[in-house]
């Protein structure tokens, strides 16, 4: 379980420190690349398509939501995804930040902040989320995924350090 936690940290240490793309035209091309895929998450999530939305996780993917226990590998993130409907008739995904993780961008950091609204367009729901994207032959995938919605209490929330 330790590693699990220190994967996420080393990566974000990398991001921090050693980014090694910084010409504007890439950022950009970058930035394009990762709203693809979060357009296609939200339009696969809308239409309930959870084959469609496997396929934008990378084989090996992880995801850790707050309180729960870390989802691994496409069959355990098929399974989330079935027993978690989405029950939103729109979602907004807001990148607050989106930057390569290494010189050749084959690992992409982004934070995020999400809503999700219900048919009378009321936000019902949001929260903050750290990615990381892994480059593939088919183009970037959902690698780690770290999500929290607000004010929710995680399993570990008592804990003070």
């Amino acid at each position: 379980m330790f590693l699990v936690n220190l994967v996420p940290l080393v990566l974000l240490v990398g991001v921090l420190f050693g980014s090694g793309v910084d010409t504007a035209e890439q950022t950009n091309e970058l930035r394009d690349a990762i709203v693809t895929v979060f357009d296609k998450m939200v339009e696969y999530s809308l239409k309930d398509d959870t084959q469609s939305l496997i396929k934008l996780f990378h084989q090996n993917a992880t995801i850790m939501m707050g309180g729960l226990p870390p989802v691994i590998g496409h069959e355990e993130i098929r399974t989330l995804l079935e027993i978690l409907p989405e029950k939103a008739s729109d979602i907004k995904c807001i990148l607050k930040v989106v930057e390569p993780m290494d010189e050749c961008a084959d690992f992409v950091y982004v934070a995020i902040h999400f809503e999700f609204y219900n048919e009378l367009r009321e936000k019902y729901m949001d929260g903050n989320g750290v990615d990381v994207f892994r480059k593939t032959g088919d183009g970037y995938k959902f690698y780690i995924t770290m999500f929290n919605k607000l004010n929710q209490q995680t399993s570990d929330s008592s804990d003070s350090g």
